[in-house]
């Protein structure tokens, strides 16, 4: 499976991630103890900015650098600027 280009937002790497590791957002909530509502809420762009702690939490559960949730596009978020 492969992200396409425009699927930039915080929820849409998070569906592609889980996804990609064969889990449910039920199962992605027993593993981080986020709850499965909040990680829908998450990957439905309803919340678009979840904390530094949560995708931390996320990207550790799911494998994967936590740069790639914090990039966006070609914009990078400064990491000091939100610890």
């Amino acid at each position: 499976m492969e992200m396409e280009q425009t699927q930039n937002s915080f929820g849409s790497k998070l569906r592609y991630y889980r996804e990609e590791k064969g889990l449910t957002q039920e199962e992605l909530s027993n593993l981080t103890s986020i709850s499965a509502l909040y990680i829908n809420k998450l990957e439905t762009n309803n919340i678009m900015h979840p904390t530094y702690p949560i995708i931390e939490i996320l990207s550790q559960s799911l494998g994967i650098d936590v740069k790639i949730f914090l990039e966006d596009g070609e914009e990078k978020i400064d990491m000091d600027a939100i610890k």
